[in-house]
C-alpha cells in the first residue's frame, strides 16, 4: 500500500513530454507511450500529455491511431508554444473543436523573460486555459512573479538540461517558489527531475553523457509545500540539497522531512493552489527511482 501522504503529494504529477531531450521520441512514440501509461498500474501518477504546437499534426495522427486504446476518458493536454500566441491559441480551439470528447488542450505553456512581455500575452491567451508562462530563474523573480498575479498567469521554471551549467543552483529554485508564494501563484517545474532525491546522474542516454547533481522530485515538491506553510528560505535550499533518503518519510497523516511535517490536508492544498506538476520527458525514471526507494512496489496503482 502507498503511504496516503506519498500518495497525495505525487498524484498526476508528471506531465508527459517524452518528445523533449534528453528522450528526443518521436511524437508518435511519445502519444503511444502515454496511451499505454494510462493503462499501467502507475497512472496516478501520470498528469497531461503534453503537445507541442510545431507538431500538431504529427500529434493528431498518432492520437488518431490510438483507436480508442487509452482514450475511454478524454486526454488533459497541455499545449506547448511556438512562440506565436494567436496562432497557438487559434491552433488549440481547432484540436479541441476536432477531439471533442477524446482530448481538451486546457493548458498552454509560454515563455516571457520581462513583466512588459508578460503583459503582452494577456489580450491573447484566453481566460479558460490555463497558462503557464517560464521566466528565467537568473532574473528580477519579484518583479515577473508580480507581473504574472496581474495577468492571471501561472509560473514555469526550468530545473535541467543537457549540461551542467543548465541545472539552477537550489538557491536559485528557492527563489523562484519563494517569489511565487509572494505573489500567491501556482507553479510547475520542468526538466531535469527524473529521480525522487537529488542525486549525481547522468544529463543525457549516451554512453559519455556529462553528469551533474540534479534536483530531486521529492526534495523539490516537498520544499514547496514547507514554503507554503511558511518556512525560511534557508530551510527551503536545504530540502532542495538534501540527498539523505531518511530524511524524507511517508505515511497516511502526514510527509515528514528531518523535523518538518506536512498533514495530507495541507499537502492536498499544495497540490492544487501552488506546486501543480512537473514536465518530464520519461515516465518509467521516476518510478523505477521511486521503486529503489522501496517507496513504491512494482504494482502500486
Amino acid at each position: 500500500m502507498i503511504p496516503r501522504s506519498l500518495r497525495v503529494l505525487l498524484e498526476g504529477l508528471i506531465d508527459y513530454s517524452g518528445f523533449a531531450p534528453p528522450a528526443g521520441l518521436p511524437v508518435a512514440d511519445m502519444v503511444r507511450n502515454y496511451a499505454a501509461y494510462l493503462r499501467g498500474e502507475h497512472r496516478w501518477l501520470l498528469g497531461r500529455s503534453i503537445l507541442p504546437l510545431a507538431k500538431v499534426g504529427e500529434y493528431e495522427a498518432a492520437f488518431s491511431a490510438c483507436d480508442g486504446r487509452g482514450v475511454s476518458d478524454p486526454w488533459r493536454i497541455s499545449a506547448l508554444t511556438t512562440g506565436k500566441a494567436s496562432d497557438d491559441v487559434a491552433a488549440i480551439a481547432a484540436f479541441n473543436a476536432r477531439h471533442a470528447d477524446r482530448a481538451v488542450i486546457d493548458m498552454i505553456e509560454l515563455k516571457a523573460d520581462t513583466p512588459d512581455a508578460i503583459r503582452a500575452l494577456r489580450p491573447t491567451v484566453p481566460a479558460k486555459l490555463k497558462a503557464y508562462v517560464e521566466i528565467p530563474l537568473t532574473g528580477d523573480l519579484a518583479s515577473l512573479t508580480a507581473a504574472l498575479a496581474a495577468n492571471g498567469f501561472r509560473a514555469k521554471a526550468r530545473t535541467g538540461g543537457l549540461t551542467p551549467d543548465a541545472i539552477p543552483s537550489c538557491e536559485l529554485v528557492a527563489r523562484f517558489i519563494v517569489a511565487c508564494r509572494a505573489a500567491r501563484i501556482p507553479f510547475k517545474f520542468t526538466a531535469g527531475m527524473h529521480a525522487p532525491l537529488r542525486s549525481v546522474r547522468a544529463l543525457t542516454y549516451a554512453a559519455d553523457s556529462p553528469t551533474a547533481p540534479m534536483h530531486g522530485f521529492l526534495n523539490a515538491f516537498l520544499a514547496a509545500a514547507i514554503a507554503w506553510q511558511g518556512a525560511e528560505y534557508r530551510d527551503i535550499v536545504q530540502a532542495l540539497n538534501d540527498t539523505a533518503a531518511e530524511a524524507f518519510h511517508f505515511d497516511d497523516e502526514r510527509a515528514l522531512w528531518r523535523d518538518t511535517r506536512i498533514a495530507c490536508e495541507f499537502l492536498e492544498a499544495v497540490r492544487r493552489n501552488f506546486a501543480t506538476s512537473l514536465g518530464s520527458c520519461s515516465f518509467t525514471e521516476p518510478i523505477e527511482g521511486l521503486q529503489a526507494l522501496k517507496l513504491i512496489s512494482p504494482r502500486s496503482g
